[in-house]
């Protein structure tokens, strides 16, 4: 029992030790940069968040973000996952669908947002870049799984009648 204290306190300790290291790294760039607006210190940015925080439409754009964010995400889960399903299965659509994943992969989030900017709603931009973010890892880990998974495996679960939901839950 004490240890486990001791180790949540150490481990607090550290993480303020490192949010404290970076907040200090912060003040020191804002204060040579000595430009606000490329570089606003801790104590702005800190004074102006207070600000914020006393306004409703504060929150209301947070839960709105969060919101658009998540929805994103769980769109890209369950796009990823059929098509690392439909990838894993069907090799063409594997073909076809692999370059385009290797390029959202491969291009940089500040680009997916300029171009979102451009082509779509402001504020369909949240979701967009989340789900463009998640789809590929989802899709590869579930393909990935299915590939790797050993036949052994699969004809035990087919040979005692073991269920879908059962195969995916345990």
């Amino acid at each position: 029992m004490r240890n486990s204290i001791t180790d949540k306190l150490s481990r607090f300790a550290r993480t303020l030790t490192v949010l404290a290291f970076w907040v200090i790294v912060w003040y020191f760039i804002a204060k040579k940069v000595d430009m606000p607006v490329l570089v606003a210190s801790p104590t702005v940015v800190f004074k102006r968040l207070l600000t914020f925080a006393k306004t409703k439409e504060f929150y209301i754009s947070v839960v709105y973000s969060v919101f658009r964010i998540l929805s994103g995400f769980f769109t890209a889960v369950a796009a990823g996952t059929l098509l690392g399903i439909l990838t894993a299965k069907i090799k063409l659509v594997n073909e076809l669908i692999s370059p385009l994943l290797t390029i959202i992969k491969a291009t940089p989030v500040a680009s997916f947002i300029v171009l979102a900017l451009v082509w779509i709603d402001k504020q369909t931009i949240p979701s967009f870049i989340a789900f463009l973010m998640v789809l590929p890892i989802i899709h590869g880990n579930v393909s990935m799984g299915l590939k790797n998974t050993p036949k052994e495996l699969i004809e035990m679960t087919t040979r005692y009648n073991i269920s879908p939901l059962h195969k995916l839950t345990k």
